[in-house]
């Protein structure tokens, strides 16, 4: 299929020239240069695991590694550079990216600054911890400081649970600030310190009905909830990283082309895996309306 539009991407993770902050090194066995060799099977296996194995006892066996998973979501995010990413984009057809810190991992001005120089490459969702007790001050420096795209939240791995009054507060800054927000969704395969059930993020949508929602990942192995939760409120959107062919269809068929968005969650997943799954599950015309004129219509980029 050849494309005659400039492709989207709504969801990719890159960092700054800092290091990787609180990802501590965990037990086990991790031999980087073994993983470096093995990073083509590697991701052909977790592509695979990840979109069609998401039962309990699959993501049980997820936690029962995750010390190699740290060491190799570490790794990834070591090797993959802005510079990558440009080439990623240019090799699939991909005119702009989403970028979003991952708070506090790797922070805001890191990522701000490392995409600075390509702005017509990139937006920035910064990425709010609502763990922070400055969190809403946080957010509001940084909108004035750089050109902020959106807000993007993950409760799983730097949240509190979703009746907590900060991510309300933050909401609610976005709302003022008319920026649309990303949420991170989906049974986490790591130990979480926040929430990852996505039935609780129901209270939340619903006290923001006029705010712009994107539900990351579709809710990855729980994507019959949020499909259920987008049905009814009719301010959601949802992005299709790790989600196989059928799921995307799904998704279409229940909320309609103009409520879904083409993400790669790059460099976790790359970007020709997620405009695959996507040609895969599409009509012509449904592929452009989602993996270009949702994001333009929110961003209001020129590609």
């Amino acid at each position: 299929m050849d494309l005659d539009f400039p492709l989207i991407d709504f969801h990719a993770h890159l960092r700054g020239d800092s290091p990787i902050k609180a990802l501590e090194p965990r037990g086990g066995v991790y031999v980087k240069e073994l993983a470096e060799l093995m990073e083509p099977l590697t991701r052909q296996v977790a592509g695979i695991c990840g979109m069609h194995f998401r039962d309990p006892f699959s993501r049980f066996l997820y936690r029962s590694i995750n010390h190699y998973a740290y060491h190799e979501i570490l790794r990834v995010f070591e090797k993959y550079t802005v510079e990558m990413l440009l080439d990623s984009m240019v090799r699939n057809r991909v005119g702009h990216t989403v970028v979003c810190p991952i708070e506090p991992y790797f922070s805001n001005e890191d990522v701000a600054m490392a995409i600075a120089p390509y702005p017509d490459r990139f937006s920035l969702f910064i990425a709010a911890d609502p763990h922070q007790p400055d969190a809403v001050e946080t957010m509001e420096r940084l909108i004035k400081k750089h050109p902020v795209a959106g807000m993007k939240l993950n409760p799983a791995r730097a949240g509190s649970p979703s009746e907590e009054r900060r991510m309300y507060d933050l909401l609610t800054l976005a709302q003022e600030k008319d920026l649309p927000v990303f949420i991170h969704t989906g049974s986490f395969p790591f130990e979480v310190h926040g929430f990852d059930d996505a039935s609780q993020l129901g209270p939340v949508v619903a006290a923001f009905p006029h705010l712009s929602i994107t539900i990351a990942h579709i809710g990855w192995d729980q994507y019959p909830t949020i499909l259920a939760l987008a049905e009814r409120h009719h301010h959601l959107s949802v992005e299709t990283s790790w989600q196989p062919p059928k799921v995307i269809r799904e998704a279409v068929d229940k909320l309609g082309s103009h409520r879904v968005l083409l993400g790669s969650d790059f460099p976790l997943l790359q970007q020709n895996v997620a405009l695959e799954n996507a040609r895969t599950a599409l009509t012509p015309k449904e592929l452009e309306i989602v993996a270009y004129r949702n994001a333009y219509r929110l961003l209001g980029v020129k590609v």
